[in-house]
This record gives structure tokens, C-alpha cells and sequence, in this order.
């Protein structure tokens, strides 16, 4: 996955995603909605005219939890730098 899914979040916005079905292994479904849960544009534009106030209140409060969540950590600049450091290191020793 990209930072544009988390640039989405940030913004305060709830995305519609396009990409990787792992996306699923790294953040929760109702989170974003997923292109593919649709047969067409159509359906999909039918689901964004419908979609209550409430439901996109509960999904950027998901998406709320998900950053202050442990899990999302690993997507911050804090994280890559944490992820790449033991190999930079190891590297140079």
C-alpha cells in the first residue's frame, strides 16, 4: 500500500480505495470503502448517494481509532525509520 490511503485519513476524509486486496491484512475494513465490493461505477456512485451521515461519522471514527491504534504505527515516519534502521547498521558495521 501507498501513503495516499493514510494522506485520505489525515485529511480527515474516508478514501475509496483501489489497489492491493492485502489491504485487508493492514487496515480494518471499515476504514475505507474497497472499489472491488462493487460490480460498476454506477453501484458504487448509488452507495455514495446513499450513505447516511451516520455511517460516515462510524467510519471516520474507525479510521480515528485505527491511527491512534498500535497497528498504524508501523505506517508513521517514526516506524519506517524504525523498520530500516537495523539493516542501515547492520550494514555499515
Amino acid at each position: 500500500i501507498t501513503e495516499k490511503i493514510f494522506d485520505c485519513f489525515v485529511a480527515g476524509t474516508v478514501p475509496i480505495y483501489l489497489g492491493s486486496k492485502s489491504i485487508y491484512e493492514l487496515v480494518p475494513k471499515n476504514c475505507f470503502i474497497d472499489i472491488n465490493d462493487f460490480r460498476s461505477f454506477k453501484d458504487l456512485y448509488l452507495f455514495i448517494k446513499s450513505i447516511s451521515d451516520k455511517e460516515y461519522l462510524d467510519m471516520q471514527n474507525s479510521i480515528s481509532q485505527f491511527l491512534e491504534s498500535s497497528k498504524s504505527k508501523q505506517y508513521t515516519d517514526q516506524g519506517y525509520v524504525n523498520a530500516i534502521l537495523p539493516t542501515i547498521i547492520e550494514y555499515l558495521k
